[in-house]
């Protein structure tokens, strides 16, 4: 919200899934303006017209988009910010070396397991127990065949809809 730096100190920046977690996305877009001369800014996040996670529900979280910007919204808030010409399209992952929990929904395997998981800012904000019963959860599912089918699903919806939104913005 207040980057150390002098106006106009980087030709580009990039700001990557922060959007979400912060209460006022726009004055951080805002303070992304600030320091970027010639940019492009890339700025990529999920929005409201992503597809959901549905691992959310195994950690007993209801599994929705609506706390998210839409692009729209994010296309509005880069522009009030001070960029002139703002570019988006959406990402689809086609494997899970990102490690964000976005492109972990490509495998089970590594949507099940701790170790993948633990890298997220998700994983991060969970008590143990609700930790515990969630990686039950999926192991349960993962043994049973549901897991690999509910990614299948999964990757459908994001081959419509995108896994998340990045955009490119210019002064």
């Amino acid at each position: 919200m207040a980057l150390p730096f002098r106006d106009q100190a980087f030709d580009r920046a990039t700001f990557v899934h922060g959007l979400h977690l912060i209460s006022h996305p726009s004055r951080a877009l805002e303070e992304l303006r600030r320091v970027v001369r010639d940019g492009p800014a890339i700025v990529i996040d999920p929005t409201s017209d992503n597809v959901a996670l549905f691992v959310h529900e195994y950690f007993g979280i209801k599994a929705s988009a609506a706390g998210r910007p839409s692009t729209e919204e994010v296309l509005a808030m880069l522009q009030a910010a001070g960029f002139g010409r703002v570019a988006h399209e959406r990402v689809i992952y086609t494997d899970s070396v990102d490690g964000s929990l976005h492109a972990l929904h490509t495998s089970a395997l590594h949507l099940a397991g701790p170790a993948y998981l633990r890298n997220t800012s998700f994983w991060m904000g969970l008590d143990d127990d609700t930790r515990r019963a969630g990686l039950a959860a999926l192991a349960r599912d993962l043994r049973s065949g549901l897991l690999e089918e509910r990614v299948r699903a999964h990757f459908e919806q994001a081959a419509v809809r995108g896994h998340e939104t990045v955009f490119a913005a210019w002064p």
